[in-house]
């Protein structure tokens, strides 16, 4: 699910069968909710061809919110993962990130509770492709 402005994600939300992390991103002069990682993707391809400038990327629970800004950069990065070691509860985690420079700066947040697990930086094309949408780039997002 997708929905656009504050208005009508808090009207999602209250109905109360969405008590989870939501993908907040600032884009043109909106907000965008995205519910999970494949509304990302559909995001993505909707709007590979039309040269979207993101302000910002974030995730929100509940009232928690967390946000990375990316009004100076290239693109950002959302991807979907898991963490997890010998002997340790797995811990479930979406990791963002702002593209500059070929680089992404990377923080891996735990969910739900959306407390960083770790920062980190990668080149670019170490990254996952469908995981990338690029600033005000038309035509140049690759599209899934």
């Amino acid at each position: 699910m997708i929905l656009v402005g504050l208005k009508n994600w808090k009207q999602e939300y209250r109905k109360g069968k969405h008590k989870k992390v939501w993908i907040v991103v600032k884009a043109n002069n909106y907000d965008v909710y995205l519910e999970n990682f494949d509304d990302w993707l559909d995001f993505k391809k909707r709007h590979a061809e039309s040269g979207i400038k993101i302000h910002s990327i974030g995730l929100q629970y509940k009232s928690h919110k967390v946000e990375q800004d990316a009004e100076n950069a290239e693109g950002v990065y959302l991807i979907r993962s898991a963490k997890g070691s010998m002997g340790a509860e797995t811990i479930d985690t979406y990791t963002t990130g702002i593209i500059n420079n070929g680089k992404v700066k990377k923080i891996m947040w735990s969910i739900p509770a959306l407390i960083p697990e770790s920062e980190f930086e990668d080149d670019i094309e170490n990254c996952f492709e469908e995981a990338i949408i690029r600033n005000g780039e038309k035509g140049k997002t690759n599209s899934i």
